[in-house]
């Protein structure tokens, strides 16, 4: 798993023993907070005086940030060291869909549409080729993308308020555009 560090610590080196991550330095905590911007990393661990930090991000990966935190926290306790994690929300994810499973469960009538829609268009040109085949199968997805972008939007609330007309023409988020938000604190784990 990618994963980011500012410095050198015992704990992350004790961690990698039951943990695969592929650790990148950075020279800073807001290199490491760029980089998780650019979803080149699912969390970092920014070593201090008197208490290590682990920056989780719960918007990249569903089960991510609790592996990061259940073994980090794990070694910290073997080596009685103290460790806050904090989640990191660079993008946060819309209200009614803290998960994000709304915009990816779109795909599916997307395909099944699309195979349906070209299906159809072969069935009644009576051909697999033809002179405004391609025209007519663009015309589709265009309508069929807006389509599926209100709905996503405004009617399930897939994605944050205000966010459904930037998506027209961007449908992936552009993590190089929006400013990161303040952390916050993870709730404890038992």
């Amino acid at each position: 798993m990618p994963f980011g560090t500012v410095g050198h610590s015992p704990l992350l080196a004790a961690t990698q023993r039951n943990l695969s991550l592929k650790v990148t330095q950075y020279p800073n905590e807001q290199a490491a907070k760029d980089a998780i911007d650019r979803a080149e990393i699912y969390g970092a661990l920014i070593p201090g005086q008197t208490s290590n930090t682990l920056l989780v991000v719960p918007t990249i990966s569903d089960v991510a940030p609790l592996d990061l935190a259940a073994n980090f926290e794990i070694t910290a306790k073997k080596l009685r060291r103290p460790l806050s994690v904090q989640q990191y929300v660079p993008h946060p994810l819309a209200e009614k869909d803290p998960f994000g499973l709304v915009e990816s469960m779109m795909l599916v009538p997307l395909l099944v549409g699309g195979y349906m829609a070209s299906t159809r268009l072969r069935t009644v040109t009576g051909s697999a080729t033809g002179r405004r085949r391609l025209a007519a199968l663009l015309g589709f997805s265009a309508l069929a993308g807006l389509a599926i972008n209100f709905i996503v939007g405004p009617w399930l609330q897939g994605y944050p308020p205000g966010e459904v007309l930037d998506r027209l023409g961007d449908p992936l988020p552009d993590h190089r555009r929006r400013p990161a938000k303040n952390s916050s604190e993870l709730p404890e784990h038992s």
